[in-house]
């Protein structure tokens, strides 16, 4: 069996999931404060990834708040 690295792991548990990532680019223009340079490329790449991890402690959160609440 061939080693495999983590980041095929990762990629291979994403696809699995029904909520593929969210990527876009941004264009970046005129920065600000004076002195500020960007490259010529003057793009940025986001990448949005759904986490299980997060999304249970936020669940975890609300149900806390929800039941100081009442």
């Amino acid at each position: 069996m061939p080693p495999t690295n983590k980041k095929d792991e990762d990629e291979e548990d994403d696809s699995d999931e029904g909520e593929p990532d969210v990527m876009f680019k941004v264009k970046l223009e005129k920065p600000e404060p004076a002195g500020v340079k960007i490259s010529k490329k003057n793009v940025c790449l986001v990448t949005i990834s759904k986490n299980e991890e997060i999304d249970k402690e936020e669940e975890d959160k609300k149900k806390l708040i929800e039941y100081f609440l009442s």
